[in-house]
């Protein structure tokens, strides 16, 4: 029988074979399909991750040789009422720091930490006379704030026992604009002079070294 018709089995074999291929052919393609879309999802995944993990080590940020004023809330890493180094740059900051939206001169900043001030400066925490930079009522419609950073110059040793310390600091102090702009405006080499009343080291006087612009 198959030699009677051969032409025609020639012609079921092509078709079954190009039915064949093709049936590959669409494997194949829709093989690569999968394998595309995998490599994307893959892709996309490692991008987030490495997104994720170079914007939270760009966040991290070192304070622990900076201390800022009280305007911003910071967690000193030792206690400031038995450390007088730490002491003197917190205090220090707070004192530099205030807004001239709300406060009713730079003597403010002094207010906010008067339980840990004595000598001069506890009285001049409560002096509201305090003279005003000339940009105080500009700065006040702007709501802007100045804020102090300050870290310290050297190591002091002090002794155990001691009651009296005095702390050699450098102070960055800053506009901060209600936008986000910050202008620097001064920078202070201090030294900052500490005693001890009780168990508390209190700051009494601020001996400023230079101020430069």
């Amino acid at each position: 029988m198959s030699r009677l018709f051969p032409k025609k089995q020639n012609n079921l074999r092509r078709k079954r074979n190009r039915w064949h291929g093709e049936i590959i052919m669409d494997y194949l393609k829709r093989f690569r399909l999968v394998i595309l879309i995998t490599s994307m999802v893959i892709i996309a995944v490692l991008g987030i991750t490495v997104a994720f993990l170079l914007g939270k080590e760009h966040n991290t940020t070192d304070t622990s040789q900076e201390h800022v004023g009280a305007s911003d809330p910071a967690v000193d890493e030792f206690d400031p009422l038995n450390d007088p180094a730490v002491g003197a740059q917190s205090l220090a900051a707070s004192i530099l720091s205030y807004s001239p939206a709300t406060d009713k001169s730079p003597s403010d900043g002094a207010k906010r930490v008067k339980d840990r001030l004595t000598g001069k400066y506890l009285k001049a925490a409560g002096d509201d006379s305090a003279p005003k930079p000339k940009q105080w009522n500009t700065w006040a419609h702007d709501k802007s704030k100045i804020h102090t950073v300050v870290k310290l110059l050297d190591n002091v040793d002090i002794p155990a026992d001691a009651t009296q310390a005095v702390i050699p600091i450098q102070a960055k102090t800053s506009v901060w604009h209600a936008d986000g702009d910050q202008t620097p405006i001064r920078k202070s080499k201090i030294n900052v002079h500490m005693v001890k009343e009780g168990n508390m080291w209190k700051l009494s006087d601020m001996e400023y070294l230079s101020v430069s612009e």
